[in-house]
């Protein structure tokens, strides 16, 4: 019996400190704040409970297919000049925060501007819009809800160049729209012509200055041209589009996507593409796979450099 009370009263003491650190461990439930001290690696976005001004969202592992060479980080450059814009989607449950996307047939098809709006939406939520089927034969301008939050817009043309978009009466459609980011995605049409970059560089001033007079707290995301073929060869004015409008945005603070150089550039843009079987036969467009593939990149890009933002502006 001694020996039984001895045996029992080891066990309690060799129980009392697990019992202990048990009772003062905290509930394993994870918030932001918690989250992004345990996973630092990890892009964090997104949670209701945290401040709309600290919000972070976690992002997929997206990834270039591993056959593309010399590939580059696909992020986006001058970044710094979508703080205003990141500003007001932390504020977007007091009033709703509008993207705009115009393009070509590449945003004309509506597979990769769709694509943009499920990433964005998906760390920034898509209660403001009604979740109504698009595809090639419907529009893809958001229908809204009435209730505040993020809204994405898509118009594309086919065959369109920038002069297009300079007609009054387009501008004001997208006017219409209350952009507070215009997300201009053009270049393809721009490259199969004669371009000569300073012209260029002056019908961005115009585009630019006349929506900044229609909507002016408007913000401005350019995109280059993903490549195409002329002639059956690699057209390398495509890469002179891209670096053009690299130069534009670096010169007049505006954030540059330059999925171009992203894809492998002068050298491998093209190829990449081709050797994916991700390029249609006419080389210029794309199948469905590397529509999806592109607006997910850019939506990611975007909301990577909305985590550095709101990194530098948590409190």
């Amino acid at each position: 019996m001694k020996q039984s009370n001895r045996i029992l009263s080891l066990v309690i003491l060799f129980l009392m400190p697990l019992l202990a650190v048990a009772q003062d461990e905290k509930p394993k439930r994870l918030v932001a704040e918690e989250l992004w001290k345990e996973l630092p690696d990890l892009d964090v976005i997104l949670s209701d409970s945290v401040p709309p001004d600290t919000s972070m969202v976690i992002l997929s592992d997206l990834q270039i297919p591993r056959s593309f060479l010399r590939t580059r980080t696909n992020e986006l450059l001058y970044a710094d000049n979508l703080n205003r814009f990141f500003g007001q989607m932390t504020n977007r449950k007091n009033k709703s925060v509008r993207v705009v996307q115009i393009g070509d047939s590449h945003v004309r098809g509506h597979v990769l501007p769709v694509a943009v709006r499920r990433k964005l939406e998906s760390a920034w939520g898509g209660e403001a819009m009604v979740n109504a089927p698009i595809n090639y034969h419907t529009s893809a301008l958001a229908q809204e809800t009435g209730i505040n939050g993020f809204v994405f817009h898509a118009m594309g043309k086919n065959g369109a160049t920038l002069s297009y978009y300079m007609d009054e009466g387009v501008q004001r459609e997208i006017a219409r729209l209350n952009p507070d980011l215009l997300i201009v995605s053009l270049g393809t049409n721009e490259s199969h012509a004669p371009f000569d970059a300073a012209s260029y560089k002056v019908q961005l001033d115009r585009f630019t200055a006349r929506m900044k007079e229609l909507c002016p707290n408007i913000t401005f995301l350019l995109t280059t041209p993903p490549g195409s073929y002329r002639r059956r060869m690699p057209n390398r004015v495509g890469g002179v589009v891209a670096s053009c409008q690299r130069s534009y945005g670096a010169s007049n603070g505006i954030a540059v996507w330059n999925l171009y150089e992203i894809v492998g550039g002068d050298v491998r843009a093209c190829m990449n593409w081709r050797g994916a079987r991700m390029m249609a036969r006419d080389g210029v467009h794309y199948t469905h796979e590397a529509y999806n593939l592109q607006g997910n990149l850019l939506g990611e890009a975007i909301l990577k450099a909305y985590n550095n933002w709101a990194m530098n502006n948590r409190k």
